[in-house]
């Protein structure tokens, strides 16, 4: 019993160190030391919190009249497509039409925004499923100590897509180049395509292999994402 509470212990620090870095630190960093304005930050919160229940609601409607007509993958590739057309339509707006200063600092703190929401309410959603489990009498175990700072890579490597997916947008509305608006639902589409498709098949997320895999992409992609957006810093001369 005292080494669950232990191994318990250890992913609330490191969950609390996640919440610290993405939710609060990183969003400061940005506002102090790289002049994003932090209206433009909280905004990207807001924007992905309205995207939820969009999101939801495409995800109800496609699973009476889609699901049963797509194989595995189909199905997930779809749900991939919904989750960034639901977060990258909505933060598009935004970009597009309440945007108040267009600038490479304010459009990364509007990714990291989304990128500090995303973490606060995963965090949320964690803690009262432990609170239901206890209540049950069920205990959450860990096979390991490694898998407590699973939270904090995962949140490290998602930071990237949000973030890049985003800055793509701005670009492909203002430059004009719409190839850049499209990569950026295909990248974000694979990604969470991907993640659909591996809860479809019950991957083991606790698998070095996969987990290594996995989140490697996810990193590739977001890094991609960075990349190409830093070829368009020009919109903002």
């Amino acid at each position: 019993m005292l080494q669950n509470r232990k191994g318990n212990g250890n992913v609330d620090w490191a969950q609390l160190a996640t919440i610290l870095v993405f939710g609060l630190l990183l969003p400061v960093l940005l506002f102090t030391y790289w002049h994003a304005m932090a209206v433009v930050i909280l905004c990207g919160a807001i924007t992905w919190a309205i995207s939820q229940p969009v999101k939801g609601t495409l995800y109800v409607l496609a699973s009476r009249w889609v699901k049963e007509r797509l194989p595995t993958a189909g199905w997930a590739a779809f749900r991939g497509i919904i989750s960034a057309v639901s977060e990258l339509s909505v933060a598009a707006v935004y970009l597009a039409f309440f945007l108040p200063v267009p600038s490479i600092s304010n459009l990364v703190g509007f990714g990291v925004g989304a990128s500090s929401a995303e973490v606060l309410f995963l965090w949320v959603v964690q803690q009262l499923k432990r609170r239901r489990l206890r209540r049950s009498g069920q205990e959450s175990r860990n096979p390991s100590g490694s898998t407590h700072y699973i939270f904090l890579a995962e949140r490290s490597a998602a930071l990237l897509l949000h973030v890049g997916s985003r800055c793509l947008l701005y670009p492909s509305i203002f430059l004009p180049n719409p190839w850049l608006g499209i990569w950026a639902i295909v990248s974000f589409s694979l990604v969470d395509g991907a993640a659909a498709y591996g809860k479809l098949h019950h991957w083991n997320w606790l698998d070095f292999g996969v987990y290594f895999k996995f989140w490697g992409f996810i990193v590739t992609v977001g890094a991609f994402d960075l990349c190409l957006f830093a070829l368009t810093t020009r919109a903002f001369h």
